[in-house]
């Protein structure tokens, strides 16, 4: 397993070259799913599509999610922005969070269509909180304690981090696995914003 990762770039993507990416995202034909948790169908708290370089059948839990082609300036981000990261990358999944009531719950990515290590990120609009949140069933300290039978509270480790306009988050496989990440509700939010999570996924 690689040593788990993560860092950020703070307004990697210039205001300018976000306006013009916001644009092209605001004309696109965003969706809100449904998907069935607790025996009925509920809306996911945000709107999604992914964007692809050709077409490519993209499914998590019972959702399958709508793809368009993309533009060259969403293809082309992770190679003028990360350009050290030598991976390919052919989607890229879009939320998008119309205000501070869309969030999305503790979670780690699915990897296992996805033959990349490194999960980008990328932050256009408005400024939310990104949290980091320990995954106890994976981390060491519980792993080990778990072993010898002892059964210690503690903490849980969390990280409050917040996410502006152009900010660009890379984290890889091993990082993924020890830490949930999620999008905390924000009332006083009332714009916008977009993530893009570039893929590389295996159809």
């Amino acid at each position: 397993m690689d040593v788990p990762c993560i860092y950020i770039i703070k307004h990697a993507i210039s205001c300018e070259e976000s306006i013009k990416l916001q644009n092209y995202l605001d004309s696109l034909a965003f969706i809100q799913y449904k998907t069935h948790l607790w025996g009925r169908d509920i809306n996911v708290p945000r709107k999604q599509l992914m964007l692809c370089e050709r077409d490519i059948e993209y499914r998590y839990n019972d959702i399958k999610m709508k793809t368009i082609k993309w533009n060259d300036e969403i293809k082309n981000i992770p190679k003028i922005y990360l350009p050290w990261i030598k991976e390919s990358f052919n989607c890229a999944l879009v939320n998008l969070y119309r205000n501070g009531d869309d969030h999305i719950s503790p979670h780690r990515d699915d990897l296992r269509s996805h033959s990349n290590n490194a999960i980008i990120s990328v932050s256009l609009g408005a400024t939310r909180i990104f949290v980091l949140s320990e995954n106890r069933e994976r981390s060491p300290y519980y792993l080990c304690h778990n072993q010898q039978n002892i059964l210690e509270e503690r903490n849980e480790i969390k990280f409050e981090i917040i996410l502006e306009d152009g900010d660009i988050v890379c984290f890889n496989r091993s990082f993924n696995e020890l830490f949930k990440h999620s999008i905390k509700k924000e009332k006083s939010v009332m714009t916008p914003r977009y993530n893009l999570t570039f893929r590389n996924l295996i159809n």
